[in-house]
């Protein structure tokens, strides 16, 4: 008989919620948790409801029927058909369900409708996390059929097929958490939207330290916590544990003498499948022989759609504020020191605020055989017309250094070229297209296509094209232009030909029966490195020398004047009085990007070569690091006294961490 071991990893079914179902205890705990079949004793119970530990199942059909904190009924019963055996439940798969739903509802979209010239529209909106819970997530945004009705949109069907809002209500309470009823919420204190029932003994702490006090800041930072409205509420959830654990003690996965089974564990084990790395393939071009820079004539530019990633091109700087209640926060521009000559050999120095997102600062830099490649911001436009700043970066692409033969100082420049002039206007275009664009041109006419302001009585959208369907033209002498969009991969007879479009693509169609297909071919000759996106946000002029609501105090030269608010007086900042103030929200939205491809076929399709010294390496990469979020909480607020504590001297200071203090 064949033998085969293997080594299970457990720390995945070790809990990580403050969850209040009962766990298994082990040998080494020194306050075993106090239990049988019918009773449990609350007091023996871990302070952190079951972090650390290993929870054991629970039966859904001995839960019982409550309303949860949004008055909602919640019915555990009707959950039967989401959990692979609704009578013994592991903790790690009510976890992971709740990872998921969680994170549906943190990355859908929100829309409410609104009456606007007498029909029902769609607007977006932001719920709070307490309103979402009772919104509907689907994957197609539905006709508006009444007013002020919430909805969510998700890129698929996966938060219904997992139970949806339902089944979150239960969640929270199996993950040991509540949502913090609206009314204590307010714009000017810091209660969290939900709470776990093992976090209100430290919060109360907290809050009891400087409940009394006579001084002035402690008084606002205990107004600040919630003060005594919110103080009574906590104390009504605290008086609410004991029942909670009972309730998780009675949901326990039972046998026929009421007696508590032991808990399973479900993994996937592969008993017959090995699998050996041999070493590290590269990707070999296919390159046309005596032209070692030109490559296949099928060259194309390729569109892909992703989220954003100019998130990840902001400057590492960051600048510090106060509010009018003495709060620090996060500046939205970042304050520089402006050097300026000042006679022949004198150099001044003053204080401006500056981008924090700006043309020419690279990320992720890497060299390779003498040429550099990163990430970048290679153009920026201030449109005052309208209010809309243009962004266009890339990523991945080729970067040229800089080097100021006076001063040394370093620039970075985008190597590839791209257009710098005028864009294209969009009712132009759509009356008179032209044949080619620059990939900056394509990227702008390609949102300015989804702006609903551009169309008017003369240049009207259609909407899609329905599979079915042909096209249709204005009537004649109307003077009107129409648009459809594609919506999905197929053919269509175009000028009496048969042409592939692709979803994403637009149709220009006039009453001459002309018609003009808006797709990757009009970008087909150009040729660069890297992905390059385009964005747009709004922003203002703004003076923030009449602004009283924000601080950045510095100690005077004359130190008897005080601290002073720099932002005030253009003689500290000389533009206080006028910068631009962009508005960087919905940093996940999905943008358009084009890239080149050398290949014309198939992208994957390019020859595989392993050189010598790749023979057997080995490499581990973590593809989704940019999603990996460390949130240390309120411990973080004491990093930096930290890292003072470690340091004796300036020259500490100015070594510590690579320069982590920014000298």
């Amino acid at each position: 008989m064949e033998q085969i071991k293997k080594r299970i990893y457990l720390n995945p079914y070790i809990s990580r919620q403050n969850s209040y179902i009962p766990y298994i205890v082990r040998d080494v705990e020194e306050t075993p948790l106090i239990m049988d079949g019918f009773w449990i004793e609350v007091s023996t119970f871990s302070p952190n409801g079951n972090w650390g530990k290993y929870p054991y199942d629970i039966d859904l059909n001995r839960c019982e029927n409550f309303v949860d904190d949004n008055g909602d009924n919640v019915i555990p019963n009707e959950l039967n058909d989401y959990f692979f055996n609704p009578r013994k439940i592991p903790f790690r798969e009510m976890a992971d369900k709740y990872s998921l739903l969680h994170s549906i509802l943190y990355n859908a979209s929100y829309y409410k409708t609104i009456v606007k010239n007498n029909r029902f529209v769609w607007v977006s909106d932001e719920p709070s996390l307490g309103d979402k819970i009772d919104i509907e997530v689907v994957s197609e945004l539905p006709e508006p059929t009444e007013d002020g009705k919430c909805i969510g949109v998700y890129e698929d069907d996966s938060f219904a097929e997992n139970g949806g809002n339902h089944m979150l209500r239960f969640l929270f309470r199996a993950m040991g958490m509540f949502i913090v009823h609206k009314a204590y919420l307010t714009p000017e204190n810091g209660i969290p939207e939900v709470m776990y029932y093992a976090g209100i003994d430290s919060y109360l702490k907290s809050m009891e330290r400087v409940r009394d006090s006579e001084e002035c800041c402690q008084n606002k930072h205990f107004e600040f916590l919630g003060g005594n409205v919110f103080y009574g509420y906590l104390k009504h959830k605290q008086s609410l544990i004991e029942d909670e654990i009972k309730y998780w003690h009675k949901a326990l996965c039972r046998g026929e003498y009421n007696e508590i089974l032991e808990p399973n564990i479900n993994m996937a084990v592969a008993l017959h499948g090995e699998c050996f790395s041999i070493g590290h393939y590269m990707t070999v071009s296919d390159i046309k022989a005596g032209s070692p820079e030109m490559g296949r004539s099928d060259s194309l530019v390729r569109e892909l759609t992703n989220e954003s990633m100019l998130k990840y091109l902001r400057r590492s700087t960051i600048t510090y504020c106060t509010d009018i209640n003495d709060n620090s926060m996060e500046f939205p521009l970042i304050l520089d020191v402006y050097k300026y000559k000042e006679g022949e050999e004198e150099v001044a120095e003053q204080y401006e605020l500056t981008q924090p997102y700006m043309v020419g600062y690279p990320k992720n830099l890497k060299e390779k055989n003498g040429k550099y490649y990163g990430d970048i911001i290679y153009r920026m436009d201030f449109d005052k017309s309208d209010g809309v700043v243009h962004i266009f970066y890339e990523i991945g692409g080729r970067l040229r250094k800089v080097v100021n033969e006076q001063t040394n100082k370093i620039t970075w420049e985008y190597y590839d070229d791209f257009s710098k002039g005028d864009f294209v206007n969009f009712s132009d275009f759509v009356k008179s297209p032209k044949n080619r664009l620059s990939t900056e041109d394509y990227l702008f006419l390609k949102k300015e296509f989804e702006i609903e302001d551009n169309y008017n009585d003369e240049i009207i959208y259609k909407g899609d094209i329905a599979k079915d369907s042909s096209i249709i033209f204005p009537e004649e002498e109307s003077g009107e232009f129409w648009v459809y969009k594609i919506p999905e991969k197929r053919t269509y007879v175009l000028n009496d030909k048969i042409e592939e479009c692709f979803e994403g693509d637009y149709i220009i169609v006039n009453e001459t029966k002309n018609v003009f297909h808006f797709n990757m071919k009009l970008v087909n000759n150009m040729k660069f490195t890297g992905v390059r996106y385009y964005e747009r946000r709004n922003w203002t002029q703004y003076d923030y020398t009449n602004d009283y609501t924000v601080f950045i105090n510095l100690l005077a030269d004359d130190k008897a004047s005080g601290y002073q608010n720099i932002l005030a007086n253009t003689n500290y900042v000389r533009n206080a009085d006028n910068v631009e103030l962009v508005t960087y929200d919905k940093m996940n939205d999905d943008v358009t990007g084009l890239f080149y491809s050398n290949d014309g076929e198939n992208l994957n399709c390019n020859l595989l070569l392993m050189n010598d010294n790749d023979f057997g390496r080995v490499e581990m990469y973590v593809e989704n690091s940019a999603d990996v979020v460390i949130d240390r909480g309120f411990v973080s607020a004491f990093e930096m006294h930290y890292k003072l504590g470690e340091i004796n001297t300036m020259e500490d200071m100015e070594n510590y961490g690579n320069n982590f203090f920014g000298f």
